[in-house]
């Protein structure tokens, strides 16, 4: 049986801008935005949906894609890890691959 969990405290909520210096075809500039946060996961009684995770405090980062500083397309989910140094790992990664992306 999976234990279901919800985010019930989030804290240490920072969001960051990066601007990959170009711009698409239409003259936008392209960037994203990440958010960094710590999220504390519970198990609640008579829980029908949730989260497969484990309850208790994980490192989390929500990306997105921004044109001209606004959000751009598909939402992103948002990840989660053990430690910081996990997270802040993969957040390099996605903004490394995110401006190779641009770069196209």
């Amino acid at each position: 049986m999976t234990i279901l969990t919800r985010i019930t405290e989030t804290a240490n909520v920072e969001t960051v801008e990066h601007d990959f210096g170009v711009t698409d075809r239409l003259g936008r500039k392209i960037g994203a935005t990440i958010r960094f946060s710590e999220n504390t996961f519970t198990q609640t009684p008579d829980q029908s949906w949730g989260y497969g995770r484990a309850p208790g405090r994980y490192f989390s980062f929500y990306p997105c894609a921004t044109r001209n500083g606004v959000r751009y397309g598909a939402s992103q989910n948002e990840r989660h890890f053990d430690t910081a140094t996990a997270r802040d790992a993969a957040a390099a990664k996605y903004l490394t691959d995110a401006r190779k992306r641009a770069l196209k």
